[in-house]
């Protein structure tokens, strides 16, 4: 994910934030200065909204990896919170792909957060079983689709929660690129940042699309900085995916009301992982750190080696 300049302006930090605890201290927070064009035109979110199910959406196949616990799978009605709408169950179907045995199932629609919505079978879901979760708008024209296959292991959220750890990196100076609410979608900051990421136990990795994601900065789970007006992302993730955040202080002089990220000085941070529609939940321990402004200033580009 680290920032780089022409196309890639948005990108930063590259690493894989599910690399072995040594890599990612080995890698370090970086940065390098950046040269981003400002674009002229207004701001416009328009054809942002819509719905998906919670999947790795850079994957081909479409599935899902869920613990023995979990009780469905997450759909997101994309938007503000502002802009809730309902979900009809009507347009879903949740079928058990097994052998024989394959049939529809009978659900319930959960809300998790504002705005995302668990679709859970009535009926336990089972180690070794396959389920198909489908989504059908036929309101619209052409009509709209979605479908995810989700299997389940038969390792349990609650075997391994306590065995979940967050990790910090060393904090550095450097550009990053943060929301702006006036004129161009986004724009650059120069900030001091403290990257977090979680680390151990492996099966948070395959699980995570099924799982929810919270950073807790000073004793509050308010922290959701964007990189871009329109770059909405699912509750129970950060802006920098899921189980890695980025806590930033901005460090040159703004307008009031433009200022980004946090405040300069010592700050406590933890994460909690949970299991959606469950009571299943793993705090870590809280950690320390200072962003300060007086920080050495990163300028080189790692990319994470192999694990």
């Amino acid at each position: 994910m680290r920032q780089l300049k022409g196309s890639s302006a948005n990108k930063l930090l590259s690493c894989n934030v599910w690399k072995r605890v040594l890599v990612a201290v080995a890698v370090g927070l970086a940065f390098v200065e950046a040269t981003q064009h400002v674009s002229v035109y207004a701001c416009t979110c328009a054809g942002r909204s819509g719905g998906l199910f919670i999947m790795n959406r850079e994957s081909d196949d479409n599935t899902l990896i869920l613990p023995r616990d979990a009780r469905g799978v997450l759909w997101w009605q994309a938007g503000e919170v502002w802009q809730k709408k309902p979900v009809r169950k009507e347009k879903f179907t949740v079928r058990l792909l097994s052998g024989a045995r394959e049939r529809n199932l009978d659900f319930r629609v959960i809300e998790a957060k504002p705005n995302l919505f668990l679709i859970a079978p009535t009926e336990k879901l089972l180690p070794g079983n396959r389920y198909v979760f489908t989504y059908r708008d036929d309101t619209q024209e052409p009509a709209r689709s979605e479908k995810v296959e989700a299997t389940v292991e038969n390792t349990a959220f609650a075997s391994i929660k306590d065995q979940v750890q967050l990790w910090l990196l060393s904090p550095g100076r450097g550009q990053l690129t943060v929301v702006t609410a006036g004129g161009s979608c986004s724009r650059s900051a120069d900030v001091v940042a403290q990257e977090i990421h979680i680390s151990d136990p492996a099966a948070i990795e395959r699980w995570r699309f099924a799982l929810l994601f919270e950073t807790i900065l000073d004793g509050k789970g308010d922290w959701q900085p964007r990189s871009h007006l329109c770059g909405n992302y699912p509750p129970g993730s950060s802006w920098r995916v899921y189980g890695t955040d980025i806590i930033f202080a901005e460090c040159a002089t703004v307008t009031p009301n433009e200022v980004a990220g946090t405040k300069e000085g010592e700050h406590g941070v933890y994460m909690t992982v949970s299991v959606p529609g469950t009571n299943l939940v793993a705090i870590t321990k809280t950690h320390s750190f200072r962003l300060t402004c007086t920080s050495p200033t990163l300028k080189c580009c790692h990319i994470c080696g192999p694990a």
